[in-house]
């Protein structure tokens, strides 16, 4: 005889169909695959406290290694920028230190260094255009490797090592023969219409402006942009708009952005206030601070006298001085390139006799009232901007600024920027007297071989 549990289970198994089975089992593997899924995220997350997130994440890893590919410059292992405080390549940018390994900061973005190519979000060292290569991936970007060079895709222009698309746009203007240069164009030749002319021009990465003549079907290029003259015989002079991805430099800091160039030196400027006339600008410091000067050709001299050159003390009218006669000589001023205002008080390029320099364009004298006659006076300015293309603003004008019995004497101006006057006191200071010393362009020519002409490019 069965016992009573046997009778009661027999019974219970016959009771319960094979479907009521079948969804017992698969509960029961539910129950077991959740046990397994979350042992398996806790050992995940113990691995990626601990710097292993590679062994337990394979899976998610490519799969968003695979949605970074769609985005350039992105990869598994750089996915924001706030993990090391450096900007991605083509992100904005403060400077070369913000922006990651073998890039620099280049016009307020993060770009790869001349001998770089950008590949996965990182800059590594390739071929050169010209230089031999393995590969499509060993050449910069918008290049390809053929016949075993690096050379630019077909829409593109090489320039300074990297492949440019160029959109440039050219507007009509008068000018003189005589302000233009045949003899120093990039490039010269003959098209049967001006447009053959203007796609030249496009193809060249330093033409901003060109002379088409219809006549002759004369076409010539130049990296610089004439002076116009709206009553010049020429109105087949063409020049570069602001507009488009070509364009040139409207400072000092300007240009180094957009070139890279580090080399102090005479360059060609474009400043706003001015119309965007063609200045010669010597730019100092382009390596760290960019800073505008103008090189003056002549001698531009500014006097002190006081009571340190007096042989007798306090006696007016003295015809000789104790040495030394405080003089301050400008070989270069600094200028503000947004509004053309000389900085007076920067002396990095002038020579000093004695201890204390003289503002440009200023002169001080100590030697007696200025109605004394006989009477010598000491304190003396020398003005001239010949051969810079600048002349001091004819609105400024110069007299006494402050003394006792003082005033300027022997004023004298001249149209070619030559300025010249003596300040008399007991004692007095001269100099401008309605407002800052600020430039303005002259009549004068100024070569486009005395300076270096750059061209920046988006």
């Amino acid at each position: 005889m069965e016992s009573f549990h046997g009778v009661l289970e027999n019974r219970l198994y016959s009771q319960i169909s094979w479907r009521q089975w079948v969804f017992i089992v698969t509960i029961g593997l539910l129950l077991v695959l959740g046990v397994a899924i979350l042992i398996s995220s806790v050992t995940f997350l113990h691995a990626s406290n601990n710097g292993e997130s590679d062994r337990g994440a394979g899976p998610w890893k490519n799969m968003l290694q695979q949605s970074n590919q769609e985005r350039p410059g992105l990869d598994a292992n750089h996915i924001t920028p706030a993990i090391n405080g450096r900007s991605l390549l083509g992100d904005s940018c403060s400077g070369d230190d913000s922006c990651p390994e073998n890039s620099v900061c280049e016009s307020g973005q993060c770009s790869c260094n001349l001998t770089y190519f950008a590949h996965s979000g990182k800059c590594n060292k390739g071929s050169l255009l010209g230089v031999s290569c393995s590969g499509v991936n060993s050449c910069p970007a918008n290049s390809v490797c053929e016949s075993g060079q690096c050379s630019c895709n077909l829409t593109y222009f090489a320039h300074n090592g990297k492949c440019y698309k160029d959109e440039i746009f050219l507007r009509q203007t008068t000018t003189r023969i005589d302000l233009i240069e045949l003899s120093i164009a990039i490039w010269s030749g003959h098209f049967p219409r001006r447009s053959d002319c203007t796609s030249k021009c496009t193809q060249e990465p330093d033409c901003v402006s060109l002379l088409y003549n219809m006549a002759d079907e004369s076409c010539d290029l130049f990296n610089v942009i004439y002076d116009s003259d709206d009553r010049g015989d020429i109105d087949y002079y063409w020049v570069l708009e602001d507009r488009g991805n070509r364009w040139v430099p409207e400072s000092c800091l300007n240009l180094s952005t957009c070139s890279g160039i580090r080399t102090d030196g005479e360059y060609w400027v474009y400043p706003t206030v001015t119309n965007r006339r063609r200045t010669k600008i010597y730019c100092h410091n382009l390596a760290t601070e960019p800073s505008p000067f103008i090189t003056l050709k002549y001698t531009n001299s500014f006097i002190f006298h006081d009571g340190s050159n007096w042989i007798i003390q306090h006696r007016q009218c003295q015809s000789s001085i104790q040495p030394p006669l405080k003089k301050t000589e400008f070989l270069k001023v600094k200028i503000d390139i947004e509004s053309m205002v000389v900085n007076g008080t920067d002396y990095t390029f002038t020579s000093l006799t004695g201890l204390k320099p003289i503002q440009y364009g200023y002169a001080h004298d100590c030697n007696g009232e200025n109605f004394r006659n006989p009477c010598p006076h000491f304190g003396t300015a020398t003005i001239d901007t010949r051969g810079t293309g600048l002349i001091v603003d004819p609105t400024v004008d110069f007299g006494l600024k402050h003394g006792y019995e003082a005033a300027m004497k022997n004023f004298h101006r001249s149209v070619y920027g030559q300025i010249s006057f003596t300040c008399a006191g007991w004692c007095g200071i001269c100099g401008p007297i309605s407002g800052p010393i600020k430039f303005k362009h002259s009549m004068d020519f100024i070569s486009a071989s005395e300076a270096q002409a750059v061209i920046c490019h988006k």
